[in-house]
Protein backbone atom coordinates (compact mmCIF):
# COMPACT_ATOMS: atom_id res chain seq x y z
CA UNK A 1 0.00 0.00 0.00
CA UNK A 2 2.41 2.66 -1.20
CA UNK A 3 0.46 4.24 -4.07
CA UNK A 4 -0.14 7.97 -3.73
CA UNK A 5 -3.29 9.56 -5.11
CA UNK A 6 -3.71 13.33 -5.20
CA UNK A 7 -7.12 14.62 -4.13
CA UNK A 8 -8.49 18.04 -3.27
CA UNK A 9 -8.73 18.54 0.48
CA UNK A 10 -10.19 21.96 1.12
CA UNK A 11 -8.29 24.31 -1.18
CA UNK A 12 -5.21 22.10 -1.57
CA UNK A 13 -4.19 19.08 -3.59
CA UNK A 14 -2.89 16.49 -1.15
CA UNK A 15 -1.20 13.16 -1.86
CA UNK A 16 -2.90 10.34 0.05
CA UNK A 17 -1.07 7.04 0.51
CA UNK A 18 -3.22 3.96 -0.08
CA UNK A 19 -6.43 5.77 -1.02
CA UNK A 20 -7.42 3.54 -3.96
CA UNK A 21 -6.80 0.29 -2.12
CA UNK A 22 -8.56 1.49 1.04
CA UNK A 23 -11.62 2.83 -0.80
CA UNK A 24 -11.91 -0.43 -2.74
CA UNK A 25 -11.67 -2.49 0.44
CA UNK A 26 -14.21 -0.34 2.30
CA UNK A 27 -16.59 -0.56 -0.67
CA UNK A 28 -16.45 -4.37 -0.54
CA UNK A 29 -16.89 -4.69 3.23
CA UNK A 30 -19.05 -1.72 4.26
CA UNK A 31 -21.29 -0.97 1.28
CA UNK A 32 -24.46 -0.87 3.41
CA UNK A 33 -23.20 1.84 5.78
CA UNK A 34 -24.16 5.52 5.66
CA UNK A 35 -21.90 8.15 4.09
CA UNK A 36 -20.98 9.44 7.55
CA UNK A 37 -19.98 5.98 8.73
CA UNK A 38 -17.97 5.40 5.55
CA UNK A 39 -16.22 8.74 6.04
CA UNK A 40 -15.23 7.87 9.59
CA UNK A 41 -13.92 4.44 8.56
CA UNK A 42 -11.87 5.94 5.71
CA UNK A 43 -10.48 8.65 8.00
CA UNK A 44 -9.52 6.08 10.64
CA UNK A 45 -7.83 3.74 8.17
CA UNK A 46 -6.09 6.37 6.06
CA UNK A 47 -4.82 8.22 9.15
CA UNK A 48 -2.53 5.28 9.85
CA UNK A 49 -0.33 6.02 6.82
CA UNK A 50 -1.07 9.73 6.29
CA UNK A 51 -0.52 12.61 8.69
CA UNK A 52 -3.86 14.35 9.27
CA UNK A 53 -4.03 17.21 11.74
CA UNK A 54 -6.81 16.84 14.30
CA UNK A 55 -8.30 20.23 13.35
CA UNK A 56 -8.45 19.15 9.67
CA UNK A 57 -10.17 15.79 10.18
CA UNK A 58 -13.63 17.01 9.09
CA UNK A 59 -12.25 18.43 5.85
CA UNK A 60 -10.34 15.22 5.09
CA UNK A 61 -13.39 13.13 5.94
CA UNK A 62 -15.48 15.09 3.41
CA UNK A 63 -12.78 14.61 0.77
CA UNK A 64 -12.60 10.88 1.49
CA UNK A 65 -16.40 10.55 1.25
CA UNK A 66 -16.30 12.36 -2.12
CA UNK A 67 -13.62 9.94 -3.39
CA UNK A 68 -15.67 6.97 -2.16
CA UNK A 69 -18.75 8.23 -4.01
CA UNK A 70 -16.71 8.69 -7.18
CA UNK A 71 -15.45 5.11 -6.83
CA UNK A 72 -19.02 3.86 -6.39
CA UNK A 73 -20.24 5.88 -9.38
CA UNK A 74 -22.52 8.01 -7.23
CA UNK A 75 -22.95 11.68 -8.23
CA UNK A 76 -21.17 14.00 -5.84
CA UNK A 77 -20.23 17.65 -5.51
CA UNK A 78 -17.34 18.63 -7.72
CA UNK A 79 -14.00 19.51 -6.22
CA UNK A 80 -13.25 23.21 -6.21
CA UNK A 81 -10.33 25.24 -5.02
CA UNK A 82 -12.57 28.29 -4.75
CA UNK A 83 -10.84 30.02 -7.64
CA UNK A 84 -12.24 31.15 -10.95
CA UNK A 85 -12.43 28.54 -13.66
CA UNK A 86 -12.02 30.15 -17.08
CA UNK A 87 -12.76 28.09 -20.15
CA UNK A 88 -12.03 29.56 -23.56
CA UNK A 89 -14.23 28.37 -26.38
CA UNK A 90 -12.77 29.21 -29.75
CA UNK A 91 -9.97 31.69 -30.09
CA UNK A 92 -9.33 34.95 -28.29
CA UNK A 93 -10.07 37.89 -30.59
CA UNK A 94 -6.71 39.38 -31.63
CA UNK A 95 -7.65 42.98 -30.77
CA UNK A 96 -8.40 42.16 -27.13
CA UNK A 97 -5.43 41.95 -24.82
CA UNK A 98 -5.26 38.82 -22.69
CA UNK A 99 -5.43 40.68 -19.36
CA UNK A 100 -8.61 42.53 -20.39
CA UNK A 101 -10.11 39.30 -21.71
CA UNK A 102 -9.43 37.50 -18.41
CA UNK A 103 -10.83 40.43 -16.40
CA UNK A 104 -13.99 40.43 -18.50
CA UNK A 105 -14.42 36.70 -17.95
CA UNK A 106 -13.90 37.12 -14.18
CA UNK A 107 -16.48 39.92 -14.06
CA UNK A 108 -19.01 37.75 -15.89
CA UNK A 109 -18.39 34.88 -13.45
CA UNK A 110 -19.09 37.16 -10.45
CA UNK A 111 -22.40 38.44 -11.80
Amino acid sequence: MNDVTKIRVGKHLIGIIGLKETVSDVAKKHREMSDDQIGKILLERLSKDNYIEKRMEDIYEEAFKREYKKFMGVPCAEESDGGIDIKAVGSVPPKIKLKAWIQEAANQKQS
